[in-house]
This record gives structure tokens, C-alpha cells and sequence, in this order.
């Protein structure tokens, strides 16, 4: 029953500090954007640290896999950097107007002549990358809600979709009502709860009593470095297909001042991520009973009391919900703006939505609210397995990374965007198609051969952006 207490309190919490901004969206302009670059760097960081997809999975990966896993934090950091460089590299009339840099490859590639449609582009691009991250929130709700449900009731069958609904509910109310403004007003609050919760993990590593055990055996060396090689390469990927990524660098005029949030970003990220790396290889979590059981054993080895234990998983179950609150309230709001911006043509600065009315908005934010809902469902009526899942929806994400690098690396280049043409635009989206069939397939069959596939088929996208890069300087 605490629990349950706690994580109402906690939602309440969250929900009454992000509310108190729906004053300040007065505007479509300011339901999408705040400036400031502290603010938002801030709010793409704790964006970007995910519970099921990310703080999870790199403490299993490094209890499994060892010091090998500081491939993925170097890959993030790298990637944050590489998009950074592009940023600085890019010409300033290329990012000002458009104010991401999917739409100023899009419009460069129409104004160049290369692509006549931008609904072709946006088919191809943009709609795959929206689709994937409406299922990403839906699968980091149902990771999410799973973990949190170990410790809030574990014997409760319906405690994992009572917990997502829960958290869809309370993050679409904030985002259909004070849009950004309501997410920037909750993040210091939720950048709180994430450092507890990374601290109580620290600490429960730290000074648990009972012994490592049941740890499992150490991999076949090729097994490493498959598993270092795919997260290395999905880390940089991540960074160049991440509509968060985009929608951030929307809230600046010039590409200098986006590119020192992403260093900033990277480098933060990048050293949290180490932080669990230590841990997970320092004092392995002893996985044959899931995640959560494991942090909860872990948790329960401090010589705390059971008074402390209770208070220290009623802390935890905090820092958990800050983590999911503060990923998926920020990506219904930056897919919002996607398909307004890419999909409806519509724009977003104040000159030409002076006399708009927020109410068509408000409805697109809660469209997608629901329609998270149904995706969000099946998962739980399937319960696959999350890790071959999360190889599937990021593999088919990632086709898209060296298309974006290779694009953007061009709107510097005194050749442009001439060579963007239909046949070499749509190598990607049949890649994506075939990347999710496969994964699919392989999923219920051989799920061992996911990841094989997925830097198979990130292998081909990476030729293909090189070869119509070596072709386009021409």
C-alpha cells in the first residue's frame, strides 16, 4: 500500500509543479519552444535518461558484459559531438526559418532541385521516425512500469498497466495543457528525483552487506564484442534519427548555440552512463530472477533496517517515476510539433501563428496521448522480450542515422543537396521495412540472430549514405 501511496504523491507532485506553467503557453509559439540554453539543456538531458530503455539495460549489460559496455556512453558521446560539429559546420541560412535540421535538409533538397516533393520526403522520413518513436514511448511506459512494479506491488498481475496508464494520464494532461512551458517548469524537480535515484543505486552498491551470487558466467569473448560493436553504433546512430535531438535544436536561431547543448548534453550523459557501467561491473546484479528483482535484493542487503529498507524502495520508486515522467511528457510534446511542423505544414514562431488559437494544438497532444494507448496494450497482452523488442524498434530507427549525417554534412557543401533524388530517398524506408520484418520474424524464431541483423542492415544504410555521398561531390 505505500507504494501505491508513494507513487500517487510523487505523480501529484510532478503534475501540480508542471501545471503551474500552463499560463506561460499563451502562444503556439511558446507551447512549443523556450529559450534559454540552460533550460534547455536541462531538458533534453533528463529527457534522454530512460528507465527501461536505458538505466536498466545498462546495468544488466554491464553485469553481463563487464567494462566492455563503456562502449555505449563513448558512443553517445561521440554522437553528441559528431552532431554538434554538423551544427557548427552548417550555413546559418540553412537552419534559420526551418529550426531543425530534418527540415532544413528537406527544404535545401527542394530549393536545390534535387527533390520536387516534400511530402515524398517526409513519406519517407519523417512518418517512419514518428511512428517509431510513438512506439518507443509506448515500450519505455511498459519497461518502465514493469520495473516500478516490482517494488510497488509485485503480487499484483494488473500493477504494471495500472502504473502506465497512470503515467500516460498524468503526462498528457501537463503536455495537452502547458505544453513545453509545463515541462521546463517540472524539470528541476525531475532532474531531483533522477539524481536520487542514481545516488540510491550508488549507495546500494556500495555498502550492501550480502555477498555477489548467482552472478552469471562471463560471455565468449566474440559475444563482447558483438554486443560492443551494436551498442557503440547505436548510441552514435541514436543521436542523428533522435526526433528529440531535432525538436531541441528548434528552440535556436543558430546552429553554434544548439551544438554547445549537445556537447554539453554528451558529456553529461555520457558520464552518468559510465556511472552505471562502474557499478554494474564493480558489484554485478545477480539477473536470474529479472532487473528488478535483482535491485530490489540489492536494495535489501543494506544493514538499514527494515524501516530504512521501506523508506529507501518508497525513495526509489521517486526517482523512477521522475525518470519515465521526464522522457515521455518531453517526446509527446516534440512529436506534437513533428507532425504539425513536417506533416501539416504548419509553422511554429510567433509571426505566423500571432492570431492562432491553442485549441487544435491541445487536440494534437491528446490525440497522441490516446494513440500511445492501443500499442501500449498490446504490449502488455504480449509481453515479449524487451531486449530483442528494443533491438527491433532501434535497428529500424537507426537506418535512418547515416541518411541524416551524410544530408546535413552536405548542407555545408558547395554542391548542396542536387543529388537528393527519389531513388536514393527511398532505399531508406524499404530498409526500415525490411530491418522491422526481419526483426519481427527473428524475434519468434531465433531471437540470438537479432542483433547479427541489425548491424547487417545499419551496414547497408551506411554504404548507401557513402556511396551517395562520394556521388554527390562529384
Amino acid at each position: 500500500m505505500i507504494g501505491w501511496i508513494v507513487l500517487a504523491a510523487a505523480l501529484a507532485v510532478f503534475a501540480a509543479t508542471a501545471l503551474s506553467g500552463r499560463k506561460d503557453a499563451a502562444d503556439v509559439e511558446s507551447f512549443f519552444h523556450v529559450e534559454g540554453r540552460r533550460r534547455n539543456a536541462l531538458s533534453l538531458g533528463i529527457a534522454d535518461i530512460t528507465l527501461g530503455t536505458g538505466f536498466a539495460y545498462i546495468l544488466i549489460a554491464s553485469s553481463q558484459f563487464g567494462w566492455a559496455m563503456l562502449a555505449l556512453p563513448a558512443g553517445l558521446w561521440v554522437g553528441y559531438r559528431l552532431l554538434a560539429w554538423l551544427f557548427i559546420r552548417a550555413p546559418a541560412e540553412a537552419l534559420v526559418g526551418t529550426r531543425n535540421f530534418l527540415l532544413a535538409v528537406r527544404e535545401a533538397a527542394v530549393r536545390d532541385g534535387g527533390l520536387r516533393s516534400r511530402w515524398l520526403f517526409d513519406a519517407a522520413v519523417t512518418l517512419p521516425l514518428i511512428l517509431v518513436f510513438i512506439l518507443f514511448v509506448a515500450y519505455e511506459v511498459f519497461a518502465s512500469s514493469q520495473i516500478m512494479a516490482a517494488f510497488i506491488a509485485p503480487d499484483v498481475p494488473m500493477a504494471p498497466a495500472i502504473i502506465g496508464g497512470a503515467i500516460v494520464a498524468v503526462s498528457g494532461l501537463n503536455s495537452i495543457v502547458g505544453g513545453m512551458q509545463s515541462n521546463f517548469r517540472n524539470d528541476r524537480v525531475l532532474a531531483a528525483g533522477i539524481l536520487l535515484l542514481f545516488a540510491i543505486v550508488g549507495f546500494a552498491s556500495i555498502f550492501a552487506s550480502a555477498p555477489i551470487a548467482n552472478v552469471a558466467p562471463s560471455p565468449p569473448l566474440s559475444a563482447v564484442l558483438i554486443v560492443a560493436a551494436l551498442g557503440f553504433l547505436a548510441a552514435v546512430a541514436t543521436q542523428f534519427y533522435s526526433l528529440l535531438n531535432s525538436y531541441n535544436a528548434s528552440n535556436f536561431e543558430k546552429g553554434t548555440e544548439a551544438a554547445r547543448v549537445f556537447r554539453q548534453v554528451g558529456s553529461v550523459i555520457a558520464a552518468m552512463l559510465a556511472f552505471l557501467v562502474v557499478v554494474g561491473v564493480e558489484r554485478p546484479l545477480a539477473l536470474g530472477a529479472g532487473f528488478p528483482a535483482a535491485l530490489g535484493e540489492r536494495l535489501a542487503a543494506l544493514p538499514i533496517g527494515q524501516t530504512g529498507h521501506v523508506a529507501l524502495a518508497a525513495l526509489a520508486v521517486v526517482g523512477m517515476v521522475a525518470v519515465v515522467f521526464s522522457t515521455v511528457d518531453t517526446l509527446l510534446i516534440a512529436l506534437a510539433y513533428f507532425i504539425r511542423r513536417h506533416l501539416l505544414g504548419r509553422p511554429t514562431d510567433a509571426a505566423s501563428t500571432e492570431n492562432e488559437v491553442l485549441a487544435p494544438t491541445r487536440r494534437l497532444v491528446a490525440v497522441l496521448a490516446f494513440g500511445i494507448l492501443p500499442p501500449l496494450a498490446a504490449l502488455y497482452l504480449a509481453d515479449p522480450n524487451l531486449f530483442t523488442l528494443l533491438l527491433t524498434l532501434g535497428g529500424g530507427a537507426a537506418i535512418y542515422a547515416p541518411f541524416v549525417f551524410v544530408t546535413t554534412l552536405a548542407l555545408s557543401n558547395t554542391v548542396g543537396l542536387t543529388g537528393l533524388r527519389p531513388a536514393f530517398l527511398l532505399v531508406f524506408p524499404a530498409l526500415f521495412i525490411a530491418s522491422g520484418v526481419t526483426g519481427v520474424v527473428l524475434m519468434s524464431r531465433d531471437p540470438a540472430a537479432v542483433p547479427m541483423f541489425t548491424l547487417g542492415w545499419l551496414a547497408v544504410a551506411i554504404a548507401a549514405s557513402a556511396l551517395w555521398w562520394i556521388s554527390n561531390r562529384r
